[in-house]
């Protein structure tokens, strides 16, 4: 039985050892020669609209005007009926 035992843990240990090529050495700072790449600016544009001024009013009793959409801190509270 331990011969059969021994055949196949050196058969497994064999495949493992293709599978699964040794780690080698980390090379030093120096040797790593790095090619100079070129690299391009991202250019992005901004479309800016202009609309005709319209006129809103606040049909809530109390309004939080915020200073970021996603959390933001209270600016001001607008009332019923306010123009904005």
């Amino acid at each position: 039985m331990s011969a059969i035992r021994f055949t196949l843990a050196a058969v497994l240990a064999a495949s493992l050892s293709a599978a699964f090529p040794p780690i080698s050495a980390a090379q030093d700072s120096d040797q790593i020669e790095i090619a100079p790449q070129s690299v391009k600016p991202v250019q992005t544009r901004r479309i800016v609209r202009t609309a005709p001024g319209q006129s809103y009013w606040v049909d809530a009793d109390k309004l939080s005007a915020r200073n970021n959409p996603v959390a933001g801190d209270v600016v001001r509270v607008l009332e019923l009926g306010q123009k904005v």
